[in-house]
């Protein structure tokens, strides 16, 4: 039952998930095992008002002084729930850094909103340190934003399994940064163990948040009968 989990997000964060589930051992009867997410999902959305140049574009998104590894250990999923009903996964040994987004293509701003970047799959926090920030690089520069003034005008968290856009308004004038709590769409697994000698997924498709990516699942995998002595 028990599960330790050890996540370092370096250039992984925008392509993997971590899910999380736990079943008991169990030999005679079928099991279902439904996993969870246990990071938090974050996007932005970038637009561009008059008065502001012709050309804007978004070079580097960057997180600093966030959790950037850590280990989740549990014997069971968590009764403590998020805003939206979800367990709250609380990972512990955190260590804090840089994650950066590149971006090299789809990064000219316009006047409608529009998502750009990767896909960032985050450590959950309930508070972020004084220091945490950021950092959007255009081709005028360096915009910092410190996530206590984030979260003094849009209070919010990251928790495991939910859903935050920040939108950057640039002008001229201001850059305006908010924040947007959203659904997180995508849908874990659930998979059946049918008296350990099949596997059963619950659905055959499914689509990866970092890029989009639909995988295909086998719909029945053999597993040999454990030797019993």
């Amino acid at each position: 039952r028990d599960c330790l989990l050890s996540r370092g997000l370096g250039d992984v964060y925008k392509r993997q998930d971590v899910l999380a589930a736990i079943s008991g051992p169990v030999w005679v009867e079928g099991v279902n095992i439904h996993f969870y997410h246990t990071l938090t999902k974050v996007t932005f959305t970038f637009k561009k008002v008059a008065p502001v140049p012709d050309e804007v574009t978004i070079e580097k998104i960057e997180f600093q002084n966030v959790g950037k590894s850590g280990n989740l250990a549990m014997t069971e999923i968590p009764t403590t729930t998020t805003k939206n009903g979800k367990p709250k996964f609380v990972w512990s040994d955190v260590a804090t850094g840089k994650v950066v987004s590149t971006l090299t293509d789809n990064k000219t701003v316009t006047e409608d909103a529009t998502l750009m970047g990767d896909t960032f799959l985050m450590l959950p926090t309930d508070a972020f340190s004084a220091t945490a920030k950021i950092v959007v690089t255009t081709n005028f520069g360096d915009r910092e934003f410190l996530f206590s003034d984030i979260i003094a005008k849009n209070p919010h968290s990251w928790e495991s399994g939910e859903y935050i856009n920040y939108n950057l308004t640039i002008s001229n004038e201001t850059y305006q940064l908010s924040a947007t709590p959203l659904e997180w769409t995508e849908s874990p697994v659930n998979v059946i163990f049918d008296k350990q000698y099949y596997l059963k997924l619950s659905q055959t498709k499914v689509q990866t948040a970092g890029d989009g990516v639909t995988v295909n699942l086998l719909s029945l995998i053999h597993i040999s009968e454990p030797t019993r002595q």
